[in-house]
Order: structure tokens, then sequence, then C-alpha cells
């Protein structure tokens, strides 16, 4: 750095005197005062360089302006700079005189980035900030004030022009607030009575006063640097509370920073509506960790106030899975899944068939058309308004590439869940039909057992007592009414619609050929196009920035002016490409959101139908239950009833001792048997179950 300082210091040695006046310096600091950085009322900010390291930096001067204020209105900024240290102000690196005598110039750390001001009239952001970007200047900006307010002070002229925006090393954004020309200390509960600060950003009673000239006999407290970020529309969700004119009523500092912490707590949960093509942004108060139903609940909830899609009809989606099953699945612990604008949630309509494009409400992009003649000044205007619809441009095209992109994952993850929920179905299938079975075979040994033990009851009553006659048709009655019923309800061939559904989506895939939109409308068609309309737009700044060096220059030589009409031609021509890029890939929207619309009345007759197999087998479960718990009291009733037989003939004292003791131990091995029937087909059930 001292070789430079020294080759430097020798080529102005031969240059003009006047040449030399641009460059002014302090012990410690050398800057260039047409390395302007920004300009106030009362100075200007120059960018200079420490003259040991090298480093770069800001350095304010004052202007004569300045030094008639009063000495202690002078020394306010400085003692309020060495007051404040935190990440998001910038940071006071000395307090110098400057070597000519004009007085004292502080020294800041330089925010390479720009003002808010600066980035806002960028053409890329003349329709706003991006709403990530926006979180975080409302964060900082946050920040900053709340170690004001910890510090007692108040900044007063809070608007983009002083807000900076510094480049880290490690390529992180962070926004410091500057000019601290008209702060001083004040608390919550005092009042202000002089008038600072710029007008488009007052307070409105400051405003009616300062530049209305009425006298409101008002005074000012330090929730005016409140409004000054209102209006910055920097917290717009904040609006109602920083509009508030009523001093019982507005805001302190501390209902501030609290209305901003709970802003900035939000949990984000990206989801995309199919039935309207839209993602949607879903901010989620913030709740304990891990995943419940009450979240699940939260969630249905915002989604009906954005869709008007009634919680009930939500059919939400997520990595291959029903999203209300990640709650039953759950265990105690479990986070709640983290989304993003290519990875959200999926939300079908149950109730809702169609599939309608829903576009964002934005003014219509026509860019601008340049003058045939050349004229420096206008020129440079237009072709500025044409790289802002330029980048709205390229905005659209990468929103309308993600949505066909989106469109694909959403089929996708569909097909996905109604493959896993036929699986399971069929794994169930295969298990209920192993159970039926063995449940009729126990029922059909069952019958058996019943028809000998009636021919034996023939043999033995030989027709003769009317009681025993009684206790057969009980017989008769328990097989026939409490058991046959069920069977007939149960046992029927299974649902073949099952297995055939099963094989026509999940082995031919067949829902998933059936999602097969034009090459032009898929995916991989357009994963280019947003590279491309940046790389147009890229072109429409260089040539919007070769115009702003011809405005400078002011007039033209014949050359210049060729040059000039050249990078017109040259924007004409790029504006073009964008617009048949952005009618290509509209195109391809409107032609995959048709595609979807058919394809999803054939996924919701599949949904359908694959939860009304769903219920059937639910059903078949409950049926096979319920046949097992009648059949077991059947089984027990009727061994009753044997005993009732036995102990009547035993009475009766039947003389054939060798036939009794033949049936009774034919009903022994028969209890047997059952029990044996009943203990192992109960464990099955409850299996089942």
């Amino acid at each position: 750095m001292e070789v430079f300082l020294y080759h430097m210091s020798n080529y102005l040695m031969k240059v003009s005197v006047s040449a030399m006046s641009f460059l002014r310096g302090s012990s410690n600091y050398v800057w260039c005062t047409t390395s302007v950085l920004g300009k106030g009322a009362t100075g200007a900010v120059f960018q200079g360089v420490d003259r040991h390291t090298g480093e770069p930096v800001a350095v304010k001067t004052f202007n004569q302006l300045s030094h008639m204020r009063p000495q202690e209105v002078q020394m306010r900024e400085f003692e309020v700079l060495q007051k404040v240290n935190h990440e998001n102000i910038v940071k006071l690196l000395a307090i110098e005189e400057e070597q000519d005598g004009r007085g004292k110039v502080i020294v800041m750390e330089l925010c390479t980035g720009g003002s808010l001001f600066s980035i806002l009239d960028d053409p890329e952001n003349s329709h706003g900030l991006e709403e990530s970007e926006f979180l975080l200047v409302l964060k900082h900006l946050a920040a900053g004030m709340k170690h004001l307010r910890d510090n007692n002070l108040v900044h007063r002229d809070l608007k983009p022009g002083n807000i900076m925006k510094y480049i880290d090393v490690d390529g992180s954004t962070v926004y410091k607030l500057t000019d601290f020309g008209a702060a001083r200390e004040l608390q919550d509960d005092q009042q202000f009575m002089s008038l600072y600060g710029t007008e488009e950003y007052l307070h409105p009673d400051m405003y009616e006063r300062a530049v209305l000239r009425k006298t409101v006999g008002k005074s000012f407290g330090a929730s005016v640097d409140l409004w000054s970020i209102g209006l910055c529309k920097l917290v717009t969700p904040l609006l109602g509370g920083l509009l508030e004119v009523d001093p019982q009523r507005m805001w302190n500092f501390d209902e501030f920073f609290s209305e901003v912490t709970k802003l900035l707590s939000k949990r984000v949960v990206h989801v995309f509506f199919v039935n309207r093509v839209q993602p949607l942004i879903i901010y989620m108060d913030p709740e304990q960790n891990s995943f419940s139903l009450q979240h699940l609940q939260n969630l249905q909830h915002l989604v009906y106030e954005q869709t008007d899609v009634d919680p009930t009809h939500q059919l939400l989606l997520f990595d291959n899975k029903f999203y209300s099953g990640l709650v039953d699945e759950s265990k105690p612990g479990k986070t709640i899944p983290t989304t993003t604008p290519t990875f959200p949630v999926v939300l079908f309509s149950k109730q809702e068939d169609d599939v309608t494009l829903l576009l964002p409400k934005v003014p219509a992009l026509k860019f601008p058309v340049f003058p045939n003649m050349v004229s420096v000044d206008h020129d440079a205007a237009v072709g500025k308004s044409i790289c802002s619809i330029g980048y709205a441009v390229k905005r659209r095209i990468e929103y309308f590439c993600k949505c066909i992109r989106l469109i694909e994952h959403s089929v996708f993850i569909f097909v996905e869940v109604i493959v896993h929920q036929l699986k399971m179905l069929h794994s169930e299938l295969d298990h209920l039909e192993k159970l039926t079975s063995a449940m009729s075979e126990r029922f059909s040994q069952f019958i058996a057992n019943h028809r000998r033990f009636l021919m034996v009851i023939q043999i033995l009553s030989n027709g003769a007592e009317s009681s025993l006659h009684v206790l057969r048709e009980k017989l008769e009655d328990l097989v026939n009414n409490k058991v046959e019923d069920e069977k007939s309800n149960l046992l029927p061939t299974f649902h073949r619609s099952l297995k055939q559904m099963y094989n026509r989506v999940v082995q031919t895939g067949q829902l998933r050929r059936q999602w097969n939109p034009p090459q032009s409308s898929t995916a991989s068609a357009i994963e280019r196009c947003p590279n491309k309309a940046a790389t147009y737009v890229l072109k429409l700044r260089e040539s919007w920035q070769h115009l702003l060096r011809d405005r400078a220059a002011a007039t033209l030589t014949f050359n210049d002016e060729q040059f000039h009409l050249l990078e017109k031609m040259k924007m004409k021509e790029t504006t073009k490409c964008l617009e048949t890029l952005l009618s290509s890939v509209t195109n391809s929207l409107h032609q995959a959101t048709e595609h979807l619309a058919d394809w999803c009345k054939v996924a919701k007759v599949q949904r359908v139908q694959t939860e009304i197999e769903e219920t059937d087998v639910e059903r078949h479960k409950e049926l096979l239950s319920t046949f097992q718990r009648k059949l077991t009291e059947t089984e027990e009733s009727y061994h009753q009833t044997l005993s009732d037989i036995l102990s009547f003939v035993k009475d009766r004292n039947l003389q054939d001792s060798h036939q009794l003791k033949g049936f009774s131990q034919e009903l022994t091995d028969n209890k047997l048997s059952h029990s044996s029937y009943t203990s192992s087909y109960k464990e099955e059930i409850e299996a089942v179950k």
C-alpha cells in the first residue's frame, strides 16, 4: 500500500492543481471527492482507504451548513456513534481532523451493497424485494433499533437511504443503520419538540407541522422511528400499530419489538395447491418442535383461509405419504418436517374435480418503446423501464417453470401414495384370506361334529322323549340361527376388485403411465428457460448501463451516437427474445394444466376406489372378529346343551351303558377339539384386529 501511495503521489505531482483538489485526507485515511457514496443536507460520504492497510472505508465529511449548527448539535453525532456498538449499526472506525482544517470527519466501515434506497431503485427490485429479503431487512433493522432503544437513543431520520447493505466475508448479507446526524437521547416516555427527518418518511403529525406548517400542538416521542420503518414498507403487517396517532393507543418500542419477534418467529410451510396450480406460503405460529395433531389442525385451518378448501376435503401429501399419517406414525420428539419451495406439502381438493390455473394478479408486462430520435436523458429512463419489465418477465418465467415442475412432483407423489396404499391393502388381504380360510375350516368341522351328535342323540332318544327332542331343536337353533347367518356375511368370495386394482396400478403402473403430457409441457423441456431469461436480462442491463454512461456524457460524438443507437436496437431485439420465451413457457404451463385436469379425473376415481377397498378390508376385519366371537359363544352354548342331554340320558337310566360310555368319550374329545380351535384362532383374530 505504501508503494501504491508513493506512485500515486508522484502521479499527482504531474497533474494540474485542480485535479489534485479531488484527493483529500486525514492523518490515517485518504479519499477522493469524485467517489461519492451519498449526500445529505449537512454533508457527504465518500469512499476512501486506510493509508496503512489499504482497507476500503467510508468517510463522512461536513459542509458549511453543518458547521453553522450549534456546537452541541455538531458533537451529538460523534457522541452517538461512540456510544453504540452493534452488528446492525454501521461500525465507527475513527473520528479525525481533515488535513486542510475543514473540520472533523467520521470514518466508518464500507458497506459495498449500497443503501436500501439504491437497492429499491434498481430495476431488479422495482416491484419490491423478495419476501425472504424483506424479512431479513426487517430482522436486522429491528435489531439495530432495539440496540438504540437499549441505549436510550432515537434515530429520527430512518429511511431507505440510511439503511446500508453490508456483504460479509462469507457472502452473507447484513443490513445496518447509518447517519446519526439527527439522533439524540430520548426515553420512551420523553418527548421532543424539534423537527428532524426527511419529508417523505415523517410521522403524519410531524409532517403536518414540518411540511404543511400547521400548528398541531403536539410533541413527538421515540415512536416516530417506528413510523419511518412502516412507511418504508418494511413492516407492512405492523402498519396498524404504526399508523396510530392516539397517544393512548400508539405503540411503544416494547410493543413494536414484540410484534416483530412474533412475525420473524413464524414457521414457514410451503404448500402447492394442485387444483389451482398455485404455490402457497403458510406462516404458522411457533409451536413445540414435535409433530402433533394440533399442528395438523392449525395447518389445515390456515390452508383453508387461503384456498377455501374445508379441512375435511383437504388431501395433504408429503414425502410419498399422507401428511396426516405423519401424526399417526409420530413418536415423542419427532420434529415437524421441513418444506421448501421445490419440496412442498401437496394439496388436492377431495370435493373439487376441476383444475383451474390461478395466476397471481400482477400488472401486464409490456415493454416501453424507444423514440426514434436520440435523447440521452429519455433513452436512459426508457432503458431503465425496459430493464425493470425484463426482471418482471424473468420472475414470471421462473414462476411458471416452478409450477410445471410442481405439477409433475404432485402427480408422482400422488401415484406413490396410492401404490403404497394398495401394497398395504394387498398384504392385509393375503393375511385375511388365510385367516378366513382357517375360520371356514373350523366352522366346517363344527358342523360335521354337530351332525354326528344329532345321529347319536336320535339313537339315544329313539324318538320317545319330548324333552330330549326339545334339547335337540335347541342345538339346531344354535347352529342355524347364531352362526349360519354370520357365515353368510363373512365368507362369500372376497372382492376381486382389489387384486385387479393392485395388478393394474402397482404391477403394470397404469396410473403412472396415464400421466403422459406433451413433451413441450414437461419439466425437462423447460429446465433451461430460467437460465435463458437470466441471460437476456443481463444483456438488457448491460445495454442500459451503456445508456447511463451516455447520459453522463451529456453530448455524443457521431460515433458515440451510432453506438448509442446500436444499444437501443440490441435492447429491442432482446425484449423480443424475452417475450417469445415467456409465450413459450406460458403455453407449456397451460398445456400441462389441461393435461393435469384430465389426469386428475382418473386419479380421483382411483383414489375413491382405493378408499372403498380400504373400507371393505376394515369391514372384513370386523366381520371376522365378530364371527370368531359368535362361533366361540355358540360352541360354549352347544357344549352346555350337550351336557344337558347327557344328564337327561343318565336320568333315564339307559340300559346300553357301553353306548353311553362311547358317547361320553366322543363328547369329551369334541370339547377338547373345539377348545383347541378356540384358543388357536382367537390368537389369529387378535393379530388381525
